[in-house]
């Protein structure tokens, strides 16, 4: 399993978010994150599950920079449209 991979019962899937894929959903998140959040630079991680009708559930931090981005992060992801 590589990075920006997404598995359904271990077989590699091509993930559809909003009319586009990976990309589609990164663009999602550019637009809606609130960068003024963010206090300090770095990487921040993040894990979730899509459930069966397309909504994110299961959000986890892996890769944490402060509380406010990571908060910001889950504010986000708790918005997200259906996959």
């Amino acid at each position: 399993m590589g990075k920006n991979e997404i598995y359904l019962k271990g077989d590699l899937i091509e993930a559809k978010f909003n009319g586009g894929g990976l990309d589609k959903f990164a663009d999602f998140i550019n637009k809606n994150f609130d960068y003024s959040k963010v206090t300090k630079a770095g990487l921040l991680e993040t894990t979730f599950a899509v459930d069966a009708l397309g909504n994110v559930t299961k959000i986890r931090i892996t890769k944490i920079l402060d509380i406010e981005s990571a908060t910001e992060l889950i504010r986000v992801l708790k918005i997200c449209p259906k996959w």
